[in-house]
């Protein structure tokens, strides 16, 4: 709209001259951005003053029907602005009939993908909480069943009889604990005597590889380097 006005002054208009419409058009901005109307209520604001634009065109033609160009230039700019209209209402309907039928479908995949995904946790759940009820049954068995058979030897046996089970018992585990003892003292010593062999083994063939050594040494004899 400021644009419009701007060159519609170039043409030195006496109405449209007056350096206070610039001005009223940024007030008329500002108060809009401020309030902060609706989609719907921007539109037909959009749409009065496109209407008063017209009136004030046509209230120009008739001022000044001398001048063709302004004549010309009034109408270029209402076919234009009745084009601009005419495919901004086209493409809005477009788009929001677009928009419709994509959300239809992609919610009924949502849905069914929803129900696929509920599906399987419940499935999941029920499984390892049968899993889990499987496990607990099998322990409480295995407990209630070492019970029993404490109470019947508890009661079968007299006091007697169950301190000799627990010396034997004590016996037992001091002789596994002799023999672990004598198990790795022995391990100990067939380690260290297999250190020991191997020492002397390589003691010896050190000994051997100096003595074929010094055997291959060549003595020649005097005669050789006495001087002629």
């Amino acid at each position: 709209m400021h644009l419009v006005l701007r060159n519609l002054a170039l043409h030195r208009l006496p109405v449209l001259q007056n350096p206070a419409l610039p001005v009223l058009h940024l007030l008329l901005v500002r108060s809009l951005v401020l309030l902060r109307p609706s989609q719907r209520q921007l539109m037909q604001l959009k749409n009065l003053v496109l209407l008063l634009l017209l009136l004030l065109l046509v209230l120009l033609l008739h001022l000044a029907l001398n001048q063709v160009l302004l004549h010309l230039l009034v109408l270029s700019l209402v076919l234009h602005l009745l084009l601009v209209l005419n495919l901004a209402r086209t493409r809005r309907r477009t788009t929001r009939r677009k928009k419709k039928t994509r959300r239809r479908k992609t919610q009924k995949l949502n849905h069914q993908q929803m129900q696929s995904r509920n599906l399987e946790k419940r499935s999941r759940r029920i499984r390892l909480l049968r899993e889990l009820a499987r496990q607990v049954l099998l322990e409480n068995l295995e407990r209630n069943r070492r019970k029993t058979m404490l109470t019947r030897i508890n009661l079968r046996e007299a006091p007697k009889t169950r301190r000799r089970r627990r010396a034997v018992m004590r016996r037992r585990k001091a002789r596994k604990r002799r023999r672990v003892a004598r198990r790795t003292i022995r391990e100990r010593m067939k380690e260290s005597l297999r250190k020991r062999r191997k020492k002397a083994a390589r003691k010896k063939k050190a000994k051997e590889m100096k003595e074929e050594k010094n055997n291959q040494k060549i003595y020649f004899p005097s005669i050789l380097f006495q001087s002629y």
